[in-house]
């Protein structure tokens, strides 16, 4: 699964797997969570969760979480789409935003919004 996971963002983003390298992936479930190679080594606790929900599996889709795209979309080359202040405004209110009013171009892909060149969220 994360190797599909990482394909994903490779093809779609252009984000290259050799960026995840130096973390681990902690699979609970249905979540995957990323965290630092230095987590491992606190096997005898018993947190709630180790590290940021990286992924989460919802039937046979894998939806990639906000939080990841924010740390790791400032990698992608391809399908990202920079939003005005008044889009980021209505992504704000409503979370949505008609991908046709930013550009039909992109309308059948995954999109990595950026407001202000931070990655804000994926779409």
């Amino acid at each position: 699964m994360i190797n599909r996971i990482l394909q994903y963002l490779e093809i779609n983003f252009g984000i290259p797997q050799s960026v995840f390298r130096k973390y681990n992936f902690v699979v609970q479930q249905d979540k995957i969570f990323l965290t630092t190679k230095t987590v491992n080594t606190f096997n005898k606790l018993r947190p709630y969760r180790k590290g940021i929900l990286f992924a989460q599996q919802l039937g046979k889709t894998i939806k990639i979480s906000n939080s990841a795209i924010q740390i790791f979309g400032k990698y992608a080359k391809i399908n990202t789409i920079e939003l005005s202040s008044e889009q980021m405004q209505e992504f704000m209110k409503t979370k949505k935003l008609s991908v046709n009013k930013i550009s039909n171009i992109f309308s059948q892909r995954p999109l990595i919004f950026i407001y202000k060149n931070f990655p804000v969220a994926i779409y």
